[in-house]
């Protein structure tokens, strides 16, 4: 029995393995390769509750792609901070789409393929980003030997720096850090835009393949 829409939980899955392994990758990686210097700054920025702090990682190539890891308390792309919006409403807004999304994918059958992925990018980005805002913080704390700290909630592990040396025009800084979340839940907003613009309603152009009702036939 071929499952519904599997596309959809293909791509979700994927992204929720990739976007988890990888920030884990990340933390250990800085805990254990950083200076002194970077580890206290690292503990100075959770302790101030601000992960607005950038600490080097590496650079894969100069002036267009670094590692850089930050805590991020926005929304994608650092968007819409948790002093901005709350604590608690990003991640649970994150665990709500992707519920929905969830639901959506589970009940109803999602004929075109490319709306089926696009979806599944969203639903990936989306609980990558929710559980991580919720629980993934606390790896983090373990190995820096840090009490747990409620307040935390609501931090992202971002570390992809695209372009990092260059200033975007009218923001006049860098182009944010992401991380792979980020990239599915924008590459799942492209697929839907582009299902939108490339696939009519039915009977816009008055197609009428999806008709079968019987013609009259004409008279000879």
């Amino acid at each position: 029995m071929k499952p519904k829409n599997a596309p959809f939980w293909i791509v979700a899955i994927a992204g929720i393995i990739l976007d988890y392994f990888t920030k884990q990758a990340v933390i250990q990686w800085i805990v254990r390769t950083s200076g002194e210097a970077a580890i206290e700054t690292m503990k100075a920025a959770l302790a101030a509750e601000s992960g607005a702090r950038i600490i080097p990682m590496t650079t894969v190539i100069d002036g267009v792609l670094n590692f850089d890891f930050i805590l991020n308390d926005g929304a994608a792309f650092g968007l819409f901070s948790k002093q901005a919006m709350g604590a608690w409403l990003l991640p649970l807004l994150s665990l709500v789409v992707s519920l929905g999304l969830m639901f959506y994918g589970w009940v109803w059958r999602i004929a075109n393929r490319w709306e089926a992925i696009g979806y599944g990018f969203i639903l990936g980005g989306a609980f990558g980003n929710g559980i991580e805002r919720l629980f993934g913080i606390n790896l983090l704390e373990r190995l820096l030997g840090m009490e747990p700290n409620l307040s935390l909630r609501g931090y992202v592990v971002d570390f992809i720096s695209v372009f990092p040396t260059t200033n975007l025009p009218v923001l006049n800084h860098p182009f944010p850090i992401f991380n792979v979340a980020d990239i599915w839940i924008n590459l799942g907003i492209l697929c839907l835009l582009a299902v939108a613009l490339t696939e009519p309603e039915n009977g816009a152009r008055g197609d009428t393949r999806g008709d079968k009702r019987p013609r009259p036939r004409k008279m000879k």
